[in-house]
């Protein structure tokens, strides 16, 4: 009796669900043939769903709906509505349909309409929250943001103001029943980290949060490779530089002026480097996944003001050695090259770094081509094999540039000792100022001078 009721129990149960789910058995034998287990197991194959999360919300929230196989690949033909106002779908998972809050909505019943347009009814959700205004802003230092919160539904009737990262002043109002509160950013010689996080919470706990980040003075847009120059007008800008980085090979940027500091920030805005603050300064090379748009914040600090200049150079000729000192460095140091390797005689460098570098040649250093955006100062040995080009302020002070190959300058030339040229000829483009001795020193090693623009000062 007890065996009959238990099968009819489960073909009831199998026959009443035979059209919403699928029934799979398995069965377990012994070595010698025996049945020892058996498994049903009912897999449910109608849609549906059971709740949605949050269940307190505000316009434009997100809201998860969860249930269970939820045609995917008809997104389009998913509708949603609360309290009777249409809403956005979002996307479609086999589990889970994610909708959007739509506006005008106040508390009510949540339904979804499947493409078959089977209506299913959700819940009721309620419109209850609290929203802070401006949820985002970009700000200077120095500057004043007030901040209104404003309490929907529910009986959070107080405020309680927070700072929950970055530095400045939070002060809030002291009227009751007013949920203001005003913030100062601190001046540029403080500083602040950034973003900046404020948040407003009800006396029932719901809290907001609005997002400061720092705001640009000028905002210019760079390409790979580029040198530009510009200026800080007063101690407290922020100058920002919209660049699409390529994937693939390493991306130097480097900066040459008053003291700034460089941060470089994602496409989400998310900060991905940053340097100390100084004269010169530079992110070390980098690989970015994927063609995106990054922006490059340059700060004035230590309240300087005046001309700069920056660079965006990618790596991306493994032939080429590559110099990466912003500032003023020694040939010879592996560490002013990527990779920490000194070219050589058989060797092409480049130096393009942000237009204010110095390169030093203070023994025998040897090259086959040299292109070079940066200064060079000589108080060594330059050989050049086959080609040297020089857009930066060339010094020569002892020593000099020889060789067989041809050398270009571009940038001024300030010559007070030491020798220049060679078989392959020199080329003074930028003018040149030449002193501190006899004639004889500045004779040229073969080849010929030739000024070809600018002027000579004797």
């Amino acid at each position: 009796m007890f065996v009959r009721r238990v099968l009819t129990i489960l073909f009831v149960l199998v026959w009443s669900s035979a059209a919403h789910s699928q029934v799979e058995q398995t069965y377990e034998y012994d070595a010698t043939g025996n049945r020892i287990a058996a498994t049903n197991l009912v897999r449910f194959t109608s849609t549906a769903a059971f709740h949605f999360h949050p269940e307190r919300v505000l316009h434009g929230d997100r809201v998860n709906i969860y249930g269970r196989n939820f045609p995917t690949g008809q997104k389009a033909q998913f509708s949603a509505t609360f309290d009777g106002v249409s809403a956005d779908v979002v996307s479609v998972a086999r589990r889970v349909v994610t909708v959007i809050v739509p506006e005008g909505v106040a508390t009510g019943a949540v339904q979804l309409t499947l493409p078959s347009g089977t209506v299913l009814d959700i819940g009721t959700i309620a419109l209850e929250g609290i929203t802070l205004s401006p949820g985002e802003a970009e700000v200077f230092f120095g500057e004043t943001i007030v901040f209104e919160a404003e309490i929907v539904g529910g009986t959070g009737g107080e405020v309680e103001w927070e700072l929950l990262s970055g530095s400045g002043t939070l002060v809030p109002s002291i009227i009751p029943g007013e949920h203001i509160a005003e913030f100062t950013l601190p001046d540029a010689a403080v500083g602040s980290t950034f973003p900046i996080l404020i948040q407003a919470t009800r006396s029932d706990g719901i809290a907001a949060t609005a997002v400061l980040r720092p705001g640009c003075s000028a905002t210019t847009a760079l390409g790979v490779p580029s040198q530009t120059v510009g200026t800080f007008l007063t101690n407290s800008d922020r100058l920002c530089v919209d660049v699409m980085l390529p994937p693939g090979a390493p991306i130097l940027i480097g900066y040459a002026g008053p003291e700034a500091r460089l941060k470089l920030l994602g496409p989400a805005g998310q900060v991905l480097a940053e340097t100390e603050s100084g004269t010169a300064a530079s992110i070390p090379p980098f690989v970015v996944p994927s063609i995106q748009l990054y922006r490059l914040q340059v700060e004035a600090a230590g309240g300087a003001v005046g001309e700069y200049s920056l660079g965006i150079t990618q790596l991306d000729d493994p032939s080429l050695f590559y110099w990466i000192n912003s500032g003023v460095g020694s040939w010879k140091d592996p560490a002013n090259w990527f990779g920490a390797l000194v070219p050589g005689a058989g060797d092409s460098a480049l130096a393009a770094v942000n237009g204010g570098a110095t390169v030093v040649v203070a023994g025998l250093d040897e090259i086959a081509t040299l292109a070079c955006q940066e200064g060079l100062v000589v108080t060594g040995t330059l050989s050049v094999g086959s080609a040297a080009e020089i857009a930066g302020l060339t010094t020569v002070q002892s020593g000099g540039i020889v060789g067989d190959g041809a050398v270009v300058l571009n940038g001024p030339l300030l010559w007070t000792g030491g020798v220049l040229g060679g078989a392959g000829g020199l080329t003074v483009a930028g003018g040149a100022e030449i002193s501190g001795g006899t004639a004889t020193k500045f004779t040229p090693l073969g080849g010929t001078v030739e000024l070809s623009s600018g002027a000579v000062s004797w």
